[in-house]
């Protein structure tokens, strides 16, 4: 009688699992009249398929949680784009009626003007100068430069003046998906998107559908403390660089990666 030990990797995800890193089929050969070796080596192929069963039902409901959260993390940035566009609707065409129907002042709007151009007033403007031609003058500096930087990336396709708008509405949609992210980790998902809407339709989201940075400020600083809260350091500490590239506030999510 002999005993022939074959090891072999009977599941590729069996690589990822701690001990159980190979199954063992054990082939006798010669005489399997013994009836203790005969019994032992069957209790061992018994025990690896057992556990082969166990690994295959430890991964089967991995997969179905992964799948359900990629489930639901498109079904709340649809939910976010859903929010974010008829916002920017309503400030497209509102902004000209204001411009033809409201009294007019020094800060007005005159001659045709493109609507874009509607969008891209005060320090909107000066970001679109520092996308165009750099910090050109002593005054720029004041502005930080990951907004310009993203209008300079966006310009081939769309021009200046479109592309900071489009960087506003993205951002503007990140930022929604982010505060329901995390909201829902603490309350329900409801309640979460309550609190998506009320950061769409707030009074100071005028700043989300004009050239300004404050969408992508509120994006980066967000999902810094979402990857916080998932403890996923290095997607927090970029993204909390990526904030404090934007606005001076967004210094505040770099201590917030530290904070035990």
């Amino acid at each position: 009688m002999s005993l022939t030990f074959v090891s072999t990797k009977s599941l590729p995800v069996v690589n990822r699992v701690g001990p159980l890193r190979h199954s063992v089929h054990v082939a006798l050969k010669g005489d399997e009249t013994v009836p203790g070796t005969y019994c032992f080596l069957r209790a061992v192929e018994l025990h690896v398929q057992v556990n082969e069963r166990r690994i295959r039902r430890h991964y089967a409901t991995k997969m179905r949680s992964d799948w359900r959260t990629h489930e639901s993390n498109l079904r709340n940035f649809l939910i976010s784009l859903a929010m974010v566009t008829p916002r920017v609707l309503v400030g497209i065409v509102s902004i000209p009626l204001a411009r033809d129907y409201v009294g007019r002042g020094p800060w007005s709007l005159r001659g045709n003007v493109s609507w874009t151009s509607q969008f891209s007033r005060w320090d909107a403007s000066l970001y679109i100068d520092i996308a165009r031609s750099g910090y050109s003058t002593f005054q720029l500096h004041a502005f930080y430069p990951v907004y310009p930087l993203l209008i300079k990336l966006f310009s081939p396709f769309f021009g200046y003046t479109a592309g900071s708008l489009l960087v506003t509405w993205l951002a503007a949609v990140l930022a929604t998906w982010g505060v329901i992210d995390v909201t829902k980790r603490f309350t329900s998902l409801p309640m979460a998107w309550w609190a998506g809407l009320l950061l769409v339709w707030n009074p100071l989201s005028i700043f989300f559908i004009s050239g300004y940075p404050e969408s992508l400020l509120v994006a980066a600083m967000i999902w810094s403390l979402d990857f916080c809260l998932q403890s996923r350091w290095w997607l927090a500490a970029l993204f909390a660089a990526v904030a404090s590239g934007v606005l001076p506030q967004g210094t505040a999510s770099g201590p917030s990666c530290s904070w035990p």
